[in-house]
């Protein structure tokens, strides 16, 4: 029940009982007690109003502190993930890099051995029409 409804069924309670059993001056104070209990009642219902639009503004600004540690957090995991993507693509070119230097120098090591061979050839052709020769 609303603190509003609850105020004026309590005001009606106590206006139908102060006409019904008592007299004039009874009436009277009644009648005062009703607007005391009546006033009461507004300052009830005033503080209830101000308590609850209190608990909501609490609410709402917990809620936006949620929202902006959850976006920072958010942020940061993305910063960090970023970060560890570029750092493994860096060492993936750098290992790209070491591996392409390492199959030139194979390369060009196999190139050199295999002119020393053809020279080796060479020579031992050379040794061996000399002997068919001489």
């Amino acid at each position: 029940m609303k603190p509003k409804n609850l105020i004026v069924l309590l005001t009606a309670l106590l206006l139908a009982f102060g006409l019904n059993g008592c007299g004039k001056e009874d009436r009277q104070e009644a009648a005062e007690s009703m607007d005391q209990a009546t006033e009461s009642a507004q300052e009830m219902a005033s503080d209830a109003a101000a308590a609850t639009e209190e608990a909501a503004e609490k609410a709402a600004d917990s809620a936006s502190d949620m929202y902006d540690s959850a976006k920072e957090t958010v942020s940061e995991a993305y910063e960090d993930a970023s970060e560890g993507a570029s750092d493994m693509y860096d060492s993936a070119k750098d290992a790209t890099e070491d591996a392409m230097d390492d199959a030139g120098d194979a390369m060009e090591e196999a190139g050199d051995e295999l002119e020393d061979a053809a020279d080796d050839a060479e020579d031992a052709a050379e040794d061996a029409a000399d002997k068919l020769n001489g």
